[in-house]
């Protein structure tokens, strides 16, 4: 197996795709941590397949757009599995669809924190953790194409995701002589998470932005989930601060 005993940390562990990526990486023997904002209810699902597997489990109810809360997590992870070595930040939120002159300050701020800020604490606290113990990484941070392309209907959340991938970069470069492999998976239209919760809020929509695809398919959680492992696999020592792109042509 590729990962066993890694220890998997993710963000946004019970939306579509964290927890495809959990379930994914336990399949692969890695054991895992997860925190959202969902009840400890809501993660009986996960933590069940994932022991199933022979693999730990912990999940935690937090608000990650606050660093204390992340630090919290991830002692506790440390405390009851070990030092985490795959870090997946897959937390996204888009508060309201809206322009740029209808976008509140609340928006702005509440969108910029959790789809940016948090991305900093998590990366923080994990890479600080892994250097003190002599131990090598991956940092795989969830973008967007939207990061790409200016969308005006989301505009807080291209920016974010815009600096979600130069902040991807910066510490790559620092990160890589340590032997913590930071990169970016940006996918374009996913039929599950914020994109899938619009189609199914809008079912025309769903057809409309398939047919805008250059390839006409949209993206499954599973598809998202296969590329982040490829990222975090031991063999994949040369994409440094890269972005992974798997939007279908959307961008060009």
């Amino acid at each position: 197996m590729k990962f066993e005993n890694d220890i998997a940390f993710i963000s946004g562990g019970l939306g579509d795709i964290g927890h495809e990526i959990a379930l994914q990486l336990a399949k692969e023997g890695a054991h895992i941590s997860v925190a959202d904002i969902q009840e400890e209810t809501s993660s009986k699902e996960l933590e069940n397949k994932v022991i199933k597997m022979g693999r730990k489990f912990l999940y935690v109810k937090a608000d990650l757009s606050k660093a204390k809360n992340v630090k919290q997590w991830h002692q506790k992870t440390i405390e009851k599995i070990g030092v985490p070595n795959l870090i997946i930040y897959s937390s996204a939120i888009v508060n309201k669809v809206s322009s740029f002159m209808e976008v509140s300050e609340d928006t702005w701020d509440l969108e910029i924190n959790v789809n940016l800020n948090s991305a900093f604490y998590i990366s923080k606290v994990c890479s600080q953790a892994l250097i003190k113990n002599n131990l090598t990484g991956r940092i795989v941070l969830i973008g967007s194409w939207a990061g790409h392309r200016p969308h005006l209907h989301i505009p807080t959340y291209s920016v974010a995701k815009a600096g979600l991938r130069m902040f991807c970069q910066c510490i790559a470069k620092e990160l890589a002589p340590k032997g913590i492999i930071v990169n970016e998976l940006a996918p374009g239209y996913v039929d599950a998470g914020l994109s899938g919760k619009f189609f199914k809020e809008n079912p025309e929509s769903r057809e409309s932005a398939r047919e805008r695809v250059p390839n006409q398919l949209l993206i499954s959680s599973a598809e998202v989930a296969e590329y982040a492992l490829y990222l975090c696999d031991p063999k994949n020592k040369h994409m440094v601060g890269s972005t992974l792109l798997m939007d279908g042509g959307l961008s060009i």
